[in-house]
């Protein structure tokens, strides 16, 4: 059958529009008219799959496939080999309608979604003295500026215990959050809490879902030892919106002040980042590189053995190699190389002496394309990449967005992983070595709830956790805390976040290269 696709991709942080090929195989149905609805939108699942998959060659075999199932159910059929690497959570994933594409994938991007209530949170098992747990509560991470749920005093380390009358418990402690309902009554208690009592006084506020958030969460320079450090904290690698990429911009003029000001160590939060655009992973590593040249690369990305057969084929001067596999650094905010540019990005990288990076087990996509893009530059030019917190997720593989378009018999919408994602040491094999992530440097592991249970500090505090952490391991200190917590006092179980390392993918916008064909 023939397969008309309209593909955003995601290569080289391009979106493209896809024809797939002649399928000759005579256990589908040749006429569409005679397929079922789950047969029409299973080969064309099958199609798509077995063209752009990154791991194409350890699909099923097809007559092991059941075409009548129901699509979801197909889909996840054909992901086996990559449940195996990642632990049985695949990164490829299906979505039921065009509507739930990211803004930045289509139109006019800004991080808002129908269930973000202002907040993230972290579900922990408090346990008593005999190791049972005595209390299940959703400790609150942070809030997010100017949502309701800020402007109703809930803070970082609250404890939420209940949810419209419902305890938290093993069982509801995620799903409680995320009903679908228009208004929550929350039940929260401060960070304090008797582990054999559990929480003893509480106060109750209602929350609205649908926020919009700026990702960029907090930015200061602090002054530790006669040093100015710089700080951003930065949450999701979005840009505000494709006209003018307000995001972008933002983060654009905090460096630029940042080198102003003579900031020479930088420490980078990342520990809530899931991931976005490969686009704004770009600009960032741009303004941190050091001695920036834009024939510099920034990224490389390589594809199943078929299209990169075809790509290897080809000279290094090939446009449309060069298009696919090959991404470079710019001195400019702007769309596109045609768009009009929208702001300057500094040079900061030649006056950083170090750079640190904050973690944790929600970093992960262009987080880390972010610390595996700047590590050659940074070690060639005798320049420090710290790292401190926890170790990332090892998402050193993307997507882009595959759906029919003006199609009514088909309305979902694929993002299987389709490349992997190097840095210039390519085809080195420590060019893309993360897949398990990336590790704190040793010594310096540090857990985002260390202090829980004896008060956790706002973010952007310089006695929180790991920032304290951070500017020690940049002025040459030690850890000055002492951990608390972890030995058999509380469990983390899961995360608010995890649905931010589902859905933040690599993808971007340009839609003018019409044809797989590489000539």
């Amino acid at each position: 059958m023939k397969a008309k696709l309209t593909f955003l991709l995601s290569i080289l942080s391009l979106f493209m529009l896809f024809c797939a090929c002649e399928d000759n195989d005579d256990n589908k149905s040749k006429d569409k008219g005679e397929e079922t609805d789950n047969e029409y939108v299973n080969n064309w699942i099958l199609d798509s799959m077995s063209y752009f998959y990154l791991w194409n060659n350890k699909l099923p075999k097809e007559s092991d496939l059941n075409f009548n199932a129901d699509p979801y159910v197909f889909f996840e059929s054909l992901l086996s080999y990559e449940s195996s690497l990642y632990d049985g959570q695949p990164f490829s994933r299906m979505e039921g309608t065009h509507i739930s594409l990211p803004k930045s994938a289509v139109a006019d991007n800004a991080t808002t979604s129908s269930s973000d209530l202002g907040f993230e949170f972290i579900g922990v098992y408090f346990l008593n003295q005999s190791g049972a747990v005595a209390y299940v509560a959703n400790v609150i991470t942070y809030v997010k500026k100017g949502s309701l749920a800020e402007t109703q005093g809930l803070k970082r380390g609250y404890l939420i215990g209940k949810v419209d009358d419902v305890e938290i418990n093993k069982n509801n402690w995620y799903s409680a959050l995320l009903q679908g309902k228009s208004s929550y009554k929350i039940e929260y208690a401060t960070n304090q809490i008797d582990l054999e009592k559990g929480i003893t006084e509480t106060k109750t506020i209602n929350v609205t879902p649908g926020y919009v958030e700026n990702p960029i969460f907090l930015d200061s320079i602090y002054t530790v030892n006669n040093r100015s450090i710089g700080y951003i904290i930065y949450n999701s690698y979005e840009a505000g919106g494709e006209s003018t990429l307000p995001y972008d911009v933002e983060l654009s003029k905090i460096f630029s002040r940042f080198k102003e000001k003579g900031v020479k160590d930088l420490i980078f939060d990342l520990r809530y980042n899931g991931g976005g655009l490969v686009r704004s992973a770009k600009f960032i590593t741009s303004a941190l590189v050091p001695s920036r040249n834009t024939e510099n690369l920034f990224e490389v990305k390589t594809y199943n053995s078929e299209i990169q057969g075809q790509l290897d084929r080809l000279p290094d001067t090939n446009k449309a190699k060069i298009s696919w596999m090959y991404e470079y650094f710019t001195d400019n905010v702007q769309k596109d190389e045609k768009a009009p540019i929208l702001a300057s990005i500094p040079k900061l990288g030649d006056q950083l002496d170090n750079l640190c990076f904050i973690v944790t087990g929600n970093t992960a996509s262009a987080s880390e394309l972010t610390i595996n893009a700047l590590k050659p530059y940074y070690s060639n030019t005798g320049k420090n990449i710290y790292i401190v917190g926890e170790t990332t997720v090892g998402k050193n593989v993307g997507s882009w967005a595959i759906y029919e378009e003006n199609n009514t018999r088909n309305t979902y919408v694929l993002w299987p992983i389709t490349f992997k994602s190097h840095n210039k040491l390519y085809p080195a094999a420590e060019s893309s070595n993360y897949a398990n992530g990336f590790s704190p440097d040793s010594g310096w592991e540090t857990e985002d709830l260390d202090m829980l249970l004896y008060g956790l500090q706002e973010l952007g505090d310089k006695d929180e956790t790991m920032l304290k952490a951070a500017m020690a391991r940049l002025t040459g200190g030690t850890k000055s805390y002492t951990k608390y917590g972890y030995s058999g006092r509380i469990l983390k179980r899961g995360s608010s976040l995890d649905r931010k390392k589902e859905n933040n993918l690599m993808y971007t916008d340009r839609k003018d290269i019409k044809s797989l064909n590489i000539k």
